[in-house]
C-alpha cells in the first residue's frame, strides 16, 4: 500500500469511500444528496460510489463487483474484482477490443493489435 492510500482518513458513512481531506469528503457527500433529489429511482451501491438505476442493476453490480470471485486477465494474469474492470483493463492495457486481429502475412490471429505488432517484428 502506498502512502497516498494510507493518508486517506475521512470516510463516507454512506458508501465507505475514503478521502485524504475533509473538503473532498464534503464534495463527495453532495453527490449522494444530488442523486436522491434528481431521481428517487437511482440507487447508490452500499459498498462503493457506483450509482445504479434499478434494483436489478444493483443486484447485478453487487454480484459482479463485490463478490469473492476474481477475474483474471488471460494476457498478463492480473486479477481484478469486477468483470467490467477486466474489460476496461483489456482495452486500456492490452488494447484488446474483444476482436481478433489477424496477421496480414500469415493469417495468425491475435487478441490485441499490440501482440500482432510484436509478432510482425
Amino acid at each position: 500500500m502506498t502512502e497516498v492510500h494510507c493518508a486517506r482518513k475521512f470516510k463516507c458513512e454512506k458508501c465507505g469511500l475514503l478521502f485524504k481531506a475533509k473538503r473532498y469528503l464534503k464534495r463527495h457527500k453532495l453527490l449522494h444528496e444530488k442523486v436522491q433529489k434528481d431521481d428517487p429511482k437511482k440507487t447508490n451501491c452500499p459498498k462503493c460510489p457506483a450509482i445504479l438505476y434499478s434494483k436489478y442493476a444493483l443486484t447485478t453490480h453487487l454480484r459482479n463487483c463485490h463478490s469473492d470471485e476474481k477475474f483474471t486477465c488471460h494476457i498478463c494474469k492480473s486479477t481484478l474484482k469486477c468483470r467490467s474492470y477486466l474489460l476496461a483493463h483489456l482495452k486500456r492495457v492490452h488494447h484488446n477490443d474483444g476482436k481478433l486481429h489477424p496477421c496480414e502475412i500469415c493469417g495468425k490471429e491475435f487478441k490485441s493489435p499490440r501482440y500482432m505488432q510484436i509478432h510482425l517484428k
